[in-house]
């Protein structure tokens, strides 16, 4: 708004929303339901004290608005597969990235991991007018316990005590 002159402002956003302010201001528009982009007619209308009025109006194109979705099993136990898929339309460029690097331009990321641990997954979708958005999506695999079992002897009479010892890595609790 770079009106002179003006004491009181009345703006109507063409969307339902009517802002009487001084100045103006950003204002954003909902985007709801709709794939292809809409027009909505912006008008501002200026006056004074005294009753002179001065009234403008523009159009403004909205585009759909991008939202990033990341479908899919976020943990799990070593070998853990993890599969993940973009679920949404109308999108120009769609990129996964696994801490920090490029790991796929496809609707669905699929990763194993071999070792426990933490990992940080990101989806930053694009839509064809420009709109962008990402989520970010943390990705645990909890290692697999280790098992090793030795048995004092591969056979025994009935009655007679074998004496069997364990190694368990990675394991909270172990069960005889």
């Amino acid at each position: 708004n770079t009106s002179t002159q003006g004491e009181s402002f009345h703006w109507d956003y063409g969307d339902d929303h009517i802002l009487d302010t001084g100045i103006g201001g950003a204002h954003s528009y909902i985007f709801e339901g709709e794939a292809n982009p809409v027009l909505r007619t912006v008008k501002l209308v200026a006056s004074h004290a005294l009753g002179c009025t001065d009234e403008k109006q523009d159009i403004v194109e909205v585009f759909p608005q991008a939202v990033a979705q990341a479908v899919g099993e976020t943990f799990g136990c070593t070998p853990f597969d993890a599969t993940l898929a973009y679920e949404g339309s109308d999108l120009d460029q769609i990129q996964w990235t696994l801490n920090g690097a490029i790991a796929g331009s496809e609707t669905e990321f699929t990763a194993t991991f071999t070792e426990g641990g933490e990992s940080t997954l990101a989806l930053t979708v694009s839509t064809p007018y420009g709109c962008t958005d990402q989520v970010t999506v943390p990705l645990t695999a909890f290692a697999t316990p280790e098992i090793e079992l030795a048995l004092e002897a591969d056979a025994a009479c009935s009655g007679t005590p074998l004496e069997l010892t364990h190694m368990v890595i990675g394991a909270d609790e172990v069960t005889t």
